[in-house]
């Protein structure tokens, strides 16, 4: 009977730290600190020029610059990235 009493106390905690962790108490002024950085957020340097592209693919053409040489030299460039080896197959593959 005490082991039962132990697991729902258990479950109803984890529950309750759930709900806080999701920001669900925050009507009851409970819930984890909100990280945020406006800050860095203003410093930024041409976030709109960040392209992602596949490994295989070439590099995309870069964004030219309204601002002058000064955001040109100030924009970084990317570097090629030496692929990833595939992992050795296992030896119970095939079996």
């Amino acid at each position: 009977m005490m082991w039962r009493w132990i697991v729902l106390a258990l479950v109803a905690a984890n529950g309750v730290f759930w709900l806080w962790s999701h920001g669900e108490l925050r009507a009851f002024d409970l819930g984890p600190i909100e990280v945020s950085e406006p800050a860095r957020l203003k410093t930024q340097i041409q976030p709109e020029a960040l392209r992602v592209t596949p490994q295989d693919s070439a590099p995309a053409p870069t964004v030219p610059s309204t601002a002058g040489a000064e955001a040109t030299a100030a924009t970084p460039t990317a570097t090629e990235v030496a692929p990833i080896p595939s992992p050795a197959p296992s030896p119970t593959q095939g079996k």
